[in-house]
């Protein structure tokens, strides 16, 4: 089975559309406003390195973790209010 060379990977990612990934495509084919969200949400991680795209990975995670937090805190307290409504009388 023939291999392939991480070069020749490289140059098939290259070749590839950077919105859908196809190599029959390419950013021309898609609209105006998918190529600018595209670039509004990736076009700063180009060019990074991966010890910062790593770094932002861990921001992330922990911003994750923060949420989940804040999400079950609420969750807790409208358990809570429904438990309290449930209570009263009406």
């Amino acid at each position: 089975m023939p291999t392939i060379s991480t070069h020749n990977v490289s140059t098939l990612n290259n070749m590839s559309c950077k919105i859908c990934k196809r190599s029959s495509c390419t950013e021309s084919f898609h609209s105006l406003e998918a190529q600018e969200e595209w670039d509004r949400l990736y076009g700063d991680l180009q060019g990074m390195d991966e010890s910062q795209l790593q770094e932002i990975v861990v921001e992330l995670r922990y911003e994750l973790e923060e949420a989940r937090k804040d999400m079950e805190e609420l969750e807790s307290e409208i358990e809570g209010l429904h438990e309290d409504a449930a209570g009263e009388d009406i």
